[in-house]
């Protein structure tokens, strides 16, 4: 297994744990300590075709059509083209990760060589306040201006999963290691 490979597997499982223990509705924070995930308030999912949306967060089928797929703003190419922030309490920046394509659409979720079959993507609000509180520092400190920021959390619970920051239309930002890596649109 190449570093990179086992860089991306570890980001990965790392933001699994961190998923699985968000995962109930009751949005606790998380127990994970290499990616505290925030308990933001869910605003709608996308789920693969056949699945019925989870009548808790109010989402939405929007992988059905093609139609509706294109409409989903984070599908597509994507890579890591630099570090932008540290928490706190971070391993510093991995600039091994500089470089890895990342590919979202309803049929997989993939990051370097690790792909996640079928994802359900959940997209949630995070406020400034929760933000600050999870991960000890401003989303101004990342370029988001505003109130809240949207994160995107992929599920798949028989496999690697992840969260992402929508930063704008062609920026995301990912953290692994209490850094906050950015990609962009390829």
């Amino acid at each position: 297994m190449t570093m990179k490979t086992r860089k991306a597997a570890v980001l990965l499982l790392g933001a699994s744990i961190a998923l699985a223990a968000c995962s109930n509705a009751t949005n606790e924070p998380s127990p994970s300590p290499t990616a505290a995930a925030p308990s933001p308030q869910a605003s709608a999912s996308v789920q693969p075709s056949g699945a019925a949306p989870p009548a808790e967060t109010g989402g939405t089928d929007n992988a059905g059509s093609g139609a509706e797929a294109g409409a989903v703003r984070y599908f597509g190419e994507w890579k890591v083209t630099g570090d932008v922030a540290s928490t706190p309490v971070s391993a510093g920046p991995d600039e091994s990760l500089i470089g890895q394509e990342a590919s979202f659409s309803k049929e997989s979720a993939r990051f370097g060589d690790a792909e996640t079959a079928n994802p359900v993507y959940e997209e949630k609000s995070l406020t400034a306040e929760q933000f600050a509180q999870d991960y000890r520092m401003q989303l101004s400190d990342l370029g988001i201006e505003g109130e809240s920021a949207q994160t995107v959390e992929i599920k798949d619970f028989a496999g690697p999963s992840g969260t992402f920051f929508i930063k704008d239309e062609s920026t995301l930002l990912m953290i692994l290691d209490g850094v906050f890596y950015e990609l962009s649109r390829a």
